[in-house]
């Protein structure tokens, strides 16, 4: 698992400019009691409490926004997000595009019991199973593991997880959730009980080890437009009882800055002539369609240290594949041929800024490698490629296909393909009639990559 070593609050929340029909209420008071009897499946929507001024002073507040100020105090002021008054007066943070997953996370990454609540409307969704909102709670920033309630306004499905490795804990078809609404959802984590409320009420609770600490997040779908609003932290005893909390638990952590989680790899990788290779990488968020920037652009330097204490740099690589459009935010080191697969054991991943390191992570590696293609077939048609293969027997949903078509092993196309085709067509290529050229099919997983073997393709002049 990696461990996100320095955290910092963020908030960048997929939300639209809206104005609701309805005027929302303010601020929803603290909770003095915690709800231990669950409820059965509600039958119509509960209306989110009144509101009021809340009580900043009280002990047990670890965070509050109601972006009443017209500003984002606390809360990462990212591109694509402002503060929208309604027609009554109340401000919220919405979204101005929906063309990307969003992360809005806040906190320390040493809170351990405690309970996060906002209210959420969505405004507008796409006709899609996956437009949905989350909330988590003791969530690692660098991989985004963590328990997660989400509310899904297309299918009106609602469940209480845990991110990863993935374990579901129960869910519920809600007949009455739905879009342009204002819901107050609120999870709590207290010990080893996770609860999932949604106007105080108990929808799913379940129980788990994983995690006893971490930043509360809130995530919104690709397609989805939300508003939030009061947004609010308190924290717990391990009964889930409100907890006066420590004096500097409220305050961010030391090492301020906003980002995106990022994704370190460690990957073994093997050419089609069977040598074996390492690679070291790490991503901005993998939800997004054009090349942005992110929390990998402005840095000087990213490293990779082995168990063994040997140190990489990295190279930064932000690119848009002229062929595929494929976008690539990352920074990376690929081991030439035959240098040997990575070493078992923990990586540290240095990330610097002017020189002083600004995040580290740390992640387990065990070496595995996916098994090859076989029968890789190749025929021009016109201008374009068909290609064909044999899959693996182990392919399965966690891994991918890229196929490459290259020249002296300099690549001049790929594409990426779903694990459960073996068909590819590469249209339009702009390849020079009598060249000989090398088609590849790699099969990928997050942590390796394995060539089959290469089919050798003389190009023809197009009919």
């Amino acid at each position: 698992m990696l461990k996100q070593l320095l955290l910092l609050p963020i908030l960048s929340l997929l939300l639209s400019s809206c104005a609701s029909a309805n005027p929302a209420p303010n601020t929803p008071p603290l909770p003095t009691e915690v709800p231990v009897t669950p409820s059965p499946i509600a039958t119509e929507p509960l209306p989110a409490e009144p509101t009021g001024t809340p009580v900043v002073v009280d002990p047990s507040l670890l965070f509050f926004q109601d972006f009443e100020s017209a500003s984002e105090v606390g809360v990462a002021a990212i591109p694509k997000w402002e503060v929208i008054v309604e027609e009554d007066g109340n401000h919220m943070l919405c979204n101005r595009d929906v063309e990307n997953f969003y992360t809005a996370a806040f906190g320390r990454d040493s809170w351990t019991d405690y309970a996060v609540e906002a209210r959420i409307k969505s405004v507008k969704h796409s006709q899609v199973d996956d437009a949905y909102v989350s909330l988590f709670v003791r969530m690692e920033s660098g991989s985004n593991a963590g328990y997660y309630a989400a509310m899904n306004f297309e299918n009106q499905l609602v469940n209480l997880q845990f991110s990863n490795p993935y374990v579901g804990y129960g869910e519920q078809q809600l007949s009455w959730v739905t879009g342009d609404e204002w819901y107050l959802l609120r999870v709590e984590a207290a010990g080893d009980i996770i609860k999932f409320f949604i106007n105080n009420e108990l929808i799913v609770d379940g129980y788990g080890k994983q995690r006893r600490n971490g930043a509360a997040s809130i995530v919104s779908s690709k397609g989805l437009k939300i508003c939030i609003d009061d947004v609010q932290v308190w924290a717990l005893d391990s009964e889930g009882n409100p907890l006066v909390a420590s004096p500097d638990s409220s305050e961010p952590d030391s090492a301020f800055g906003a980002f995106e989680a990022v994704f370190p790899a460690v990957m073994a990788n093997r050419n089609p002539q069977g040598l074996p290779a390492y690679e070291y990488k790490t991503n901005c968020s993998q939800n997004y369609v054009e090349l942005e920037t992110c929390f990998l652009w402005d840095l000087t330097d990213v490293t990779t240290t082995t168990p063994s204490g040997k140190v990489f740099h990295l190279y930064k690589d932000f690119n848009i594949n002229p062929f595929s459009g494929e976008v690539t935010r990352r920074w990376v080191l690929y081991g030439p041929d035959g240098s040997g697969y990575p070493e078992d054991g923990t990586y540290l991943f240095s990330y610097y800024k002017d020189d002083q390191i600004i995040l580290e992570q740390q992640l387990e590696y065990t070496f595995s490698i996916a098994t090859p293609v076989s029968e890789i077939q190749a025929v021009q048609i016109g201008n374009s490629l068909e290609v064909d293969w044999v899959p693996p027997a182990d392919m399965n949903s966690d891994k991918w296909y890229k196929v490459y078509v290259s020249q002296n092993r300099k690549i001049l196309y790929s594409q990426r393909f779903d694990w459960n085709v073996t068909h590819a067509l590469l249209p339009d290529l702009n390849l020079t009639a009598g060249e000989v050229y090398e088609i590849d099919v790699d099969v990928f997983s997050s942590e390796t990559s394995s060539g089959g073997p290469t089919f050798l393709l003389e190009w023809k002049s197009a009919p």
